[in-house]
């Protein structure tokens, strides 16, 4: 992983660690139990045609990072969370193909 991408999270988690001191008091809400998070998984992973988007991927990540938290698997919730970081890394690096020479990025229609 490039260096600078390693500083820039760094700082960026330094920054909300003190713009929001107090965070969250818990990963999941009361609404969300593992029975919903499960359906959720279930219905999205139904139609493969959405493995071809990076939101969707993200989306799936964040899941089962709360599908292995309500189960209690603390160790995979936290490989859970590394698999989301690594999906919004895929992300940034599909920027660098978007971003011209001049710093002007492109839009879908370009």
């Amino acid at each position: 992983m490039k260096t600078e991408i390693v500083q820039k999270i760094a700082e960026h988690l330094e920054h909300a660690k003190s713009k929001h001191p107090l965070f969250c008091v818990r990963i999941c809400g009361e609404g969300t139990t593992l029975q919903n998070v499960k359906a959720l998984l279930k219905r999205s992973r139904e139609n493969r045609d959405n493995f071809k988007t990076a939101d969707w991927v993200l989306s799936q990540e964040v899941q089962e990072v709360f599908e292995a938290y309500l189960e209690g698997r603390y160790e995979d919730c936290r490989e859970e969370i590394y698999d989301t970081i690594a999906v919004l890394l895929r992300m940034d690096e599909m920027l660098d193909s978007k971003v011209h020479k001049d710093g002007c990025a492109e839009t879908e229609a370009d």
